[in-house]
């Protein structure tokens, strides 16, 4: 069916006077409706009377008339339309959300890359391994009157009887021994880390005595850097592993107060996966280091023997390469170093700040239930 021109109708209807019944009223009002292609349907009042002739067709207002009364429609039932009604969104805001988005995801990225990875490793074995996240759902959804009696259940437990004893709810009694298993399986990974960076420490230091290898601002700067990250590896792993050691991070609370971030930082480049993988990145990159160290060792010198046929290690044409050595080079090496340094302190004093946070939060939520 063609749409009806709305624009047959001009002006409000007039109000009925007290001496005409509503009857009267709307037959003196009512106008057949016309359609564009000129086809009349007439219109029957409730006095039975039909019209049979439409008024004449009257065109719509034009669109491009400048003045604003042409551009208003007297029909009752349509809204005036004036200019300016509907704001455009600009052209360049999808183009700068979706070049923020990347530039974001990109930064991820190359963070994830200097971590190498670890970071999603430990999210994959949460998410598809140790920690069921439905059921995480289900216990972030509890009320405050069921965490507060599970609270009380957990200052039981925590004195030394078993998570079972309690007459507790399934899931979350499922929950929190799955999270108390992944945090006990970290800790002895974090033991044995800092195990690793040990040896790294003590043995990166011999290749100094090594002539050919102290003279070489190379293998020197590498050396520097294994021993920098077995550091920081070190220092991270005795951080984590003796936060973790206390009770309060097997509590409900602390879980809850892990999953809501957890779900919330998706896009940050410092949330809960990069704290726990502090440790495990460091020490591979102080293994990596090491390695570079020892093959650049072997590349870049020659084993000669002496008259006695006693092994001395030369390096390859040392009094040309010193010569040839540019300053920038130099300078960059001993940057890489110190900025490397400063990046581990920070790294560090942030992990001091987000873990004290997190004890923080898991205080106040349990005193708050």
């Amino acid at each position: 069916m063609p749409c009806s021109n709305t624009h047959e109708f001009r002006g409000r209807l007039p109000r009925p006077s007290t001496s005409q019944t509503p009857d009267d009223w709307v037959q003196a009002t009512t106008a057949p409706i016309t359609s564009y292609d000129g086809v009349a349907h007439p219109v029957a009042s409730p006095a039975g009377e039909q019209y049979s002739k439409p008024p004449p067709y009257t065109p719509p207002p034009s669109t491009n008339d400048a003045t604003p009364a042409a551009r208003v429609t007297d029909h009752p039932l349509t809204p005036p339309q004036t200019e300016g009604s509907c704001e455009k969104v600009p052209d360049w805001k999808p183009a700068l959300s979706s070049t923020v988005l990347l530039v974001i995801w990109s930064a991820q990225a190359v963070h994830l890359l200097t971590m190498l990875w670890i970071p999603r490793y430990y999210e994959n074995q949460i998410r598809h391994g140790a920690l069921n996240f439905e059921d995480a759902a289900e216990l972030d959804s509890r009320t405050p009157a069921f965490r507060s009696a599970y609270e009380t259940a957990l200052e039981r437990t925590e004195a030394g009887r078993n998570i079972m004893d309690a007459d507790d709810d399934i899931v979350v009694a499922k929950f929190r021994a799955l999270w108390m298993n992944f945090v006990e399986s970290r800790v002895f990974e974090w033991n044995i880390l800092i195990s690793i960076t040990l040896v790294l420490i003590a043995a990166s230091p011999t290749i100094f005595q090594i002539p050919s290898a102290s003279s070489d601002r190379l293998i020197r700067t590498l050396t520097f850097l294994s021993i920098s990250r077995a550091v920081s590896g070190l220092v991270f792993g005795i951080i984590l592993s003796l936060h973790f050691r206390s009770p309060l991070t097997k509590s409900v609370a602390y879980v809850r107060g892990w999953f809501q971030e957890s779900r919330q930082t998706s896009l940050s480049l410092f949330n809960f996966w990069i704290v726990v993988s502090l440790p495990a990145s460091s020490t591979v990159w102080s293994l990596i280091l090491f390695v570079s160290a020892i093959f650049g060792l072997v590349w870049r010198t020659d084993v000669l023997r002496d008259e006695g046929n006693s092994p001395v290690l030369t390096h390859r044409a040392a009094a040309a390469g010193a010569a040839e050595e540019h300053p920038l080079f130099v300078s960059t090496l001993r940057a890489s170093i110190t900025i490397l340094f400063l990046v581990d302190i920070a790294y560090a004093i942030w992990a001091l700040i987000y873990l004290q946070r997190r004890t923080k939060a898991c205080l106040e939520r349990r005193v708050d239930i």
